[in-house]
């Protein structure tokens, strides 16, 4: 078939019209129905950063004794992943409290994750030893408390 046959054919002919469908309903949030309140969101935001914290920093130590030979990883890479493990643990923090509908996520979650780098520095003779795989998380808990009592107290009016 030549250019000039394919270009004279006639179009196809129109679809059948179908008959409308009938709209969706609007996908609900998976936690749209549960009301946490803000202190339990944010033990429990708490308690997963401080799992994070320990799960990610053990995983860095593996990483960092796969590459180097040695769980640490030198000053240039081993800020690199500490603060890239820090930037993780906001994000985490922050997305748990959004889906517990926690009234400032981001504020509390970068507070909690300040308060916890604190505290565990001040710990820092004991960060290796096996309790502080416990205790992390506990101390998690702990700090995203404070930072919810902090910026709630932040967020309300001045008394007049």
């Amino acid at each position: 078939m030549s250019a000039p046959e394919r270009l004279a054919r006639p179009a196809a002919p129109p679809a059948t019209p179908q008959a409308p469908r009938a709209p969706r309903e609007p996908r609900r949030p998976l936690l749209a129905e549960v009301v946490v309140p803000g202190i339990v969101a944010a033990l429990v935001g708490g308690l997963v950063v401080g799992l994070g914290a320990v799960s990610l920093t053990a995983g860095g130590m593996q990483a960092c004794e796969s590459v180097r030979g040695t769980s640490a990883c030198g000053r240039g890479p081993g800020l690199a992943l500490l603060l890239a493990i820090t930037g993780v643990l906001v994000l985490l923090g922050s997305a748990v409290l959004r889906a517990l509908r926690h009234p400032g996520p981001l504020a509390t979650g970068l507070l909690g994750v300040g308060l916890l780098a604190v505290v565990v520095l001040a710990l820092a003779d004991h960060v290796f030893e096996t309790w502080m795989a416990a205790a992390v998380p506990a101390l998690g808990a702990a700090a995203y408390a404070l930072s919810h009592a902090v910026v709630t107290h932040a967020n309300e009016p001045a008394p007049e």
